[in-house]
């Protein structure tokens, strides 16, 4: 009988690039859904950019880390560097698509570069919420023992 072919690809962890585009795939889409009513909200309402929208969109941000960092790390068990790169690739695609969505809005060439830093500084967020909530979580149970070591 013939085995059938492993996956052939890079990985880290034990999970290929592929897993983890996966693994993301519905966070992202909830997670943009929400930049993009936040912002056709504030199309339709006529309200600030930098006085409500922004602080909306880095609120979601961090509750969507947050909770996907609780929901993979704390509830799935899995081990620490594959949530913290999944939290990335979501924080990463949501900075994305707040830089395009400010794009479209204003239209001025500076934000092109924007492009750019927004979506590395949402996946610096994301990979410090992620550690936070993580390290909130996991911290005590690991310091447990060396608690005991100490009463005795």
């Amino acid at each position: 009988m013939i085995e059938p072919l492993k996956p052939i690809g890079v990985g880290f962890k034990g999970k290929l690039v592929s897993d983890y585009v996966e693994l993301a795939e519905w966070p992202v889409v909830a997670l943009a859904g929400v930049v993009i009513l936040i912002y056709l909200t504030s199309l339709w309402l006529e309200m600030s950019y930098y006085g409500l929208i922004v602080p909306l969109v880095f609120l979601t941000q961090v509750l969507a880390a947050a909770g996907l960092a609780y929901w993979r790390g704390v509830i799935n068990q899995e081990v620490w560097p594959q949530v913290i790169i999944l939290t990335a690739l979501v924080g990463l695609v949501a900075g994305l698509v707040s830089a395009m969505l400010a794009l479209f809005r204003f239209w001025h060439f500076w934000l092109i570069f924007n492009l750019v830093t927004e979506p590395v500084w949402s996946a610096g967020l994301a990979i410090v919420v992620s550690l936070l909530t993580l390290g909130f979580f996991h911290l005590p149970g690991a310091l447990r023992p060396w608690f005991n070591k100490i009463k005795k």
